[in-house]
C-alpha cells in the first residue's frame, strides 16, 4: 500500500471512528437487549396482568438496564447528536423541576410521577435506540417483525378473553365497580380499551402500505383492528385514521392510502351487513351516542354525562386555575378539575380529559411554550431526514411520524395513560430512525470488519 493510500486509509477510519468505536460494539449487546425486552413487554400479552405501579417498575428497570450496559464496561458511550437534543432536554428538565414543585406543593406523588413518565419514557428511549449498533438491517427487521407477532398475540388473546367472557380488568382501572360494558345484540361484555392496539393498528397498516412485512402486518392490522372494534373507544378510531394520512402524507402514498382505507370500508361494511347486531352496536355507539352527548343537556350518571357539557365546564376550569399560575403553573399532580358541578350534581374525575390542559395547568406558559418549540423541531428534523437515500430510513421516519400523531391525537381526547408506556413505543422508533439514517453502507462494513476477527487483519477503530 503506497503512503498516499495508508494516510488516505488513516483519514477514512479517522472519519468514521466517532460513529463505529470498538469498545461501543462491545458494549451495545446487553444495551439493545434490554431495550428490546422493554418494547416486548409494552406489546406482549404479558402487560395486560401488570397494575400500574409494577407495569411502570418493569418498564423503567428494562430502561434503566439498557442505559447502564451502554456505558459499562468502558463508558463509550456513542455521540449521536441531533438537532432535537438541546430543545428535548430543556422541556424534559422543565418537567422535572415542576415534578419536584409539585411534589414540594403536596401533590400526590402517583398523580406527579404519572405526569412525569410520558416525556421521560420518549426521551430515554430516543436517547439509548439512537445509540445502538444496527449495523446490520436484519437485526433491525427483526425487531419490527417480532414486535408485530406479539402485538398480534395480544390482541388475539384481549379478542378470545372478550368473547370467553373472561374478565381482565385493564391497568388504568383500579377498581371492578368501573368495568367499561357494552352490548351487541344479547352479548354483554367487558369492553377490551387498549391503547397498544389501536396504535399497533395504525403502525400495521403503515407498514403494510410501505410494503414492509406485508403478511404479518396484514395478521396483525386484523387482529388489533378486531380489539378496537370490540373497544369501541371514538379516540382510537379517529386517531388511527388521521396517523395514517400523516405518514403516508410524509411518505408521498397518499394515492395507495385511500385505496386501502377504501377496501377496509368495503371490507368493514360486508362485516356490517353480515353482522345487523355489530353495525346497530356501532352506529349508537360512535354516532348516535356522540350526538346525544354533545346535544343533550340530561345528566342521569357519570356514564351518560354529556360530553359537550364536561368539555366546557373542564375547559372552564384549566383557564380558572391557569390565571391564577399564568406564567409556570402549579406543578406537575395539580389534576385540577377532580370535581365537575353539573346540573346540581358533582361528578368525580381523576384528571381534565385533554392533556394539553393538563400541561397548561400544571407547567404554564413555559411548558406549553418548550412542548412547541419541541415539536416545531422534530418537524424539522423529520423533513431534513425524509430527503434521506436509504428508502428503509424514510419509512421508519415517517412511521415515527405516524405514532406521534396517534399519540397527540389521543391526549387531546383521554387523560395520559401512562399505565400503557405508549410514549416508549414511540420514541424508540425515532430512535432506531435516527440510528439508521446516520450509517451508510461504507460504515456497515467497517463496522462488521471490527467484530469480526476472522476476516483477515482488520483494521482497529478505537476511541
Amino acid at each position: 500500500m503506497s503512503s498516499v493510500d495508508h494516510n488516505m486509509h488513516q483519514l477514512y477510519l479517522a472519519s468514521t471512528r466517532r460513529l463505529f468505536r470498538q469498545d461501543f460494539l462491545l458494549d451495545t449487546p446487553a444495551s439493545r437487549a434490554f431495550l428490546f425486552f422493554t418494547i416486548i413487554f409494552i406489546v406482549s400479552p404479558l402487560s395486560l396482568y401488570f397494575n400500574r405501579l409494577f407495569s411502570l417498575l418493569v418498564v423503567f428497570g428494562f430502561i434503566l438496564a439498557s442505559l447502564f450496559f451502554l456505558v459499562i464496561p468502558k463508558f463509550s458511550v456513542l455521540r449521536a447528536r441531533t438537532p432535537i437534543d438541546l430543545a428535548c432536554a430543556v422541556f424534559l428538565g422543565y418537567m422535572s423541576l415542576s415534578c419536584v414543585f409539585g411534589l414540594i406543593s403536596g401533590h400526590l406523588v402517583s398523580n406527579t410521577i404519572a405526569d412525569l413518565v410520558s416525556p421521560l419514557e420518549i426521551y430515554l428511549c430516543f436517547q439509548i435506540a439512537k445509540r445502538i449498533d444496527f449495523s446490520k438491517k436484519v437485526v433491525l427487521e427483526g425487531w419490527l417483525k417480532w414486535i408485530l407477532v406479539l402485538a398480534t398475540a395480544r390482541a388475539s388473546w384481549q379478542v378470545f378473553t372478550t368473547l370467553a367472557q373472561i374478565r381482565v380488568l385493564a391497568p388504568i382501572y383500579d377498581a371492578s365497580s368501573l368495568l367499561p360494558m357494552a352490548t351487541i345484540g344479547r352479548f354483554t361484555y367487558l369492553r377490551p380499551i387498549d391503547p397498544i392496539s389501536g396504535i399497533m393498528l395504525a403502525i400495521a397498516l403503515m407498514f403494510y402500505i410501505f410494503g414492509f412485512q406485508r403478511k404479518w402486518s396484514l395478521v396483525t392490522a386484523i387482529v388489533t383492528a378486531a380489539v378496537v372494534i370490540l373497544g369501541l373507544t371514538r379516540s382510537e378510531w379517529i386517531a388511527g385514521v388521521l396517523a395514517v394520512f400523516v405518514a403516508m402524507f410524509y411518505g408521498s402514498k397518499f394515492r395507495k392510502t385511500i385505496k386501502t382505507f377504501v377496501v377496509i370500508g368495503l371490507i368493514l361494511a360486508a362485516i356490517l351487513a353480515i353482522s345487523p347486531d355489530l353495525y346497530q352496536a356501532l352506529t349508537d355507539r360512535l354516532i348516535t351516542r356522540t350526538v346525544d352527548q354533545i346535544t343533550s343537556s340530561d345528566v342521569t350518571s357519570s356514564e351518560d354525562i354529556t360530553v359537550g357539557a364536561l368539555r366546557i365546564l373542564e375547559f372552564g376550569t384549566a383557564i380558572e386555575k391557569f390565571h391564577t399560575a399564568p406564567i409556570f403553573g402549579h406543578g406537575l399532580g395539580s389534576w385540577f378539575g377532580t370535581i365537575v358541578s353539573y346540573d346540581g350534581r358533582d361528578r368525580t374525575f381523576v384528571q381534565l380529559h385533554n392533556s394539553y390542559l393538563n400541561l397548561l395547568t400544571n407547567t404554564g406558559l413555559v411548558g406549553v411554550s418548550l412542548l412547541l418549540i419541541v415539536m416545531l423541531k422534530v418537524r424539522k428534523f423529520l423533513l431534513f431526514n425524509l430527503r434521506h437515500k436509504d428508502v428503509a430510513v424514510r419509512v421508519l421516519f415517517c412511521v415515527g411520524a405516524g405514532s406521534l400523531t396517534w399519540y397527540g391525537i389521543f391526549m387531546a381526547f383521554e387523560p395520559i395513560y401512562s399505565a400503557y408506556h405508549l410514549p416508549a413505543l414511540i420514541g424508540t422508533i425515532w430512535g432506531l430512525a435516527t440510528r439508521m439514517s446516520k450509517i451508510s453502507p461504507e460504515q456497515a462494513v467497517v463496522a462488521s470488519i471490527s467484530t469480526n476477527p476472522t476476516r483477515g487483519t482488520s483494521p482497529t477503530i478505537s476511541s
